[in-house]
């Protein structure tokens, strides 16, 4: 199976492909060099490997207290050696295309796949030990240092670590990780998740995820704003961060997988009692929820876009169709530019700008709406 991972640093997005089973990279989409240091750690959701765990973070720990001079050390030494290898070269003995024959040598360290440890426990093996005291490694692995440089990826958390005080096991894993994204099927880590982006799995049973969505919140106060895509999340968290909305309380921002999704999961969280505010793009007909332009990404001003994307507009767009083809290229496709923007709009969006002042209105005119009627 294979896996996709995506994250941003320093503003750039990225994406690494790993094959389920070895998380080996095997395609990357923009350029990854420039992240020679990001590691990714996956925690499967039925086996603790305790041993590759150790060894995985060990390495990241390498990685990150490293300095440039080791490595600068460990290049000299390597170009030294190599030098001396080809130094040895009799070109006498070279009778084939002996004038066209040169080579050259240049140190590559690949220190993940350098540094190796071998880890032992006294008494029982560890791959002896039961799952309860894997598990209860695992959670002190993960909480009680800091790592710079590390992705986790945890799959199935109610499984691969136990739910309890689920609550303060995610806080403490997401300070101590940059990014770290879990998968779970658990009303109870739904329950507490609330603060994180929550991205819903669709399929064509919508009640089922209602159901878990409902346990976000037991007293039924917290509002549901449903947008169309995990794009569109970035851009209206900003604005409701920077925005004073009056009458809006605590909520959850959730991307619904489309227009039509938008629709149908509103239905089902409504009639089970739940406050649901909806934000559709342009070129939808949903005219009383919709934004004024086509979509969200065309909120970011002219000079922005020239700058991101090395372009030079002179006019913008009138279209969705024609801001991606004057952005696209032979390497960017409109989910790149999507990503690009999404990752970035907070340096563009204002509290007064044309995007805020309508998501403002769009969520107080339908906060004023009694709750039930705005189908």
């Amino acid at each position: 199976m294979m896996q996709k991972l995506e994250f941003s640093l320093d503003k750039i997005f990225t994406k690494k492909k790993y094959t389920g089973k070895t998380k080996k990279v095997t395609y990357n989409e923009d350029d990854f060099r420039g992240f020679p240091d990001i590691q990714y750690i996956y925690i499967d959701s039925n086996t603790q490997d305790i041993v590759k765990i150790i060894n995985d973070l060990s390495t990241a720990k390498s990685i990150e207290i490293l300095d440039d001079a080791t490595i600068e050390t460990i290049e000299d030494k390597m170009r030294i050696a190599s030098q001396q290898v080809l130094d040895s070269i009799d070109p006498d003995m070279i009778v084939i295309n002996q004038e066209t024959t040169e080579f050259d040598i240049e140190p590559q360290i690949k220190i993940d796949s350098a540094l190796k440890f071998k880890i032992s426990s006294s008494g029982i093996p560890i791959e002896g030990r039961g799952s309860g005291f894997k598990k209860n490694v695992l959670y002190s692995l993960l909480t009680k240092n800091t790592y710079s440089n590390v992705i986790l990826g945890i799959d199935e958390i109610e499984n691969s670590l136990s739910i309890r005080n689920s609550k303060d096991l995610i806080e403490l894993i997401t300070t101590r990780f940059p990014q770290t994204l879990i998968t779970t099927h658990s009303p109870k880590i739904l329950e507490v998740s609330k603060r994180h982006n929550i991205i819903p799995r669709f399929s064509t049973n919508i009640s089922t995820i209602t159901q878990l969505l409902n346990l976000l919140d037991s007293t039924q106060e917290t509002v549901y704003i449903l947008v169309e895509g995990k794009f569109d999340i970035p851009w209206i968290r900003r604005v409701l961060n920077l925005t004073e909305i009056e009458g809006l309380g605590d909520y959850v921002l959730l991307p619904s997988g489309g227009a039509t999704n938008i629709d149908v999961l509103a239905n089902e969280l409504s009639i089970n009692g739940r406050r649901v505010i909806k934000i559709f793009d342009g070129d939808t007909n949903n005219d009383d929820y919709k934004l004024s332009k086509d979509i969200i990404e065309m909120y970011a001003p002219l000079d922005e876009l020239n700058s991101i994307f090395s372009v030079e507009l002179e006019t913008y767009p009138l279209n969705k169709q024609d801001f991606f083809d004057s952005l696209k290229t032979d390497s960017r496709n409109e989910d790149s530019i999507k990503n690009e923007l999404s990752q970035r709009c907070e340096t563009f969006i204002t509290k007064d700008c044309e995007l805020s002042i309508e998501v403002k209105n769009l969520v107080e005119a339908q906060l004023r709406i009694p709750e039930g009627t705005n189908d």
